[in-house]
């Protein structure tokens, strides 16, 4: 279905939902936290904390815990990038295609960055209805990646609701979807709540 505003009306509409007051787009440094749980077919449900921390310009920390401990990081300074593997003590620098990614993830996560029009070469914008209810859907083509990721915002409250994309990870691809339920106010900037 054909959207009824811009993208930059929809990015000026997020800005409002997520940052009233302008808190967050000032902030030079953040750090965030979510719980993240994995649906498993007939299994329990996998659950991780990972911890994002932020400073401008450009560093970005990913980190993920299991049992309270950090089991990965994913880290960039803006010009390189790593993953450690903190179970086994191995470190890898990110491959271009790999730091291509994080700087993207970085883009996005900057206050005050622009939004997605600014994160990525080619973006569609079109609005659809499905079971969860009426959304804005945003199509990003990312440089590095063969297919678009998409990002559902709501149409009524202009909150990020889900996004999906395709992973390829050793060669194969699994369709990934992240859907946040609730937010909170928190300081100021609605968050997604944990």
């Amino acid at each position: 279905m054909v959207s009824d505003i811009t993208l930059a009306e929809l990015e000026q509409r997020i800005q409002k939902a997520t940052d009233p007051d302008g808190v967050f787009a000032a902030s030079k440094s953040y750090v965030m936290r979510q719980e993240v749980r994995t649906k498993q077919f007939l299994d329990e449900d996998n659950i991780k904390m990972v911890e994002l921390k932020f400073e401008k310009p450009d560093k970005l920390a990913l980190l993920t815990y299991e049992d309270n401990k950090v089991a990965s990081i994913f880290c960039t300074d803006g010009k390189y990038g790593w993953i450690a593997d903190c179970k086994s003590r191995k470190i890898a620098q990110l491959d271009a295609e790999g730091l291509k990614r994080m700087q993207v993830l970085s883009r996005l996560s900057t206050p005050g960055s622009g939004g997605y029009a600014a994160a990525f070469p080619k973006v569609e914008l079109d609005k659809c209805i499905d079971a969860d209810g009426e959304f804005y859907r945003v199509t990003c083509y990312p440089e590095h990646q063969k297919t678009p990721i998409y990002f559902y915002v709501d149409a009524d409250d202009f909150l990020l609701r889900k996004m999906k994309m395709t992973v390829e990870v050793n060669g194969r691809s699994f369709d990934y979807e992240n859907r946040i339920l609730d937010y909170e106010m928190k300081e100021g900037v609605n968050i997604p709540a944990v």
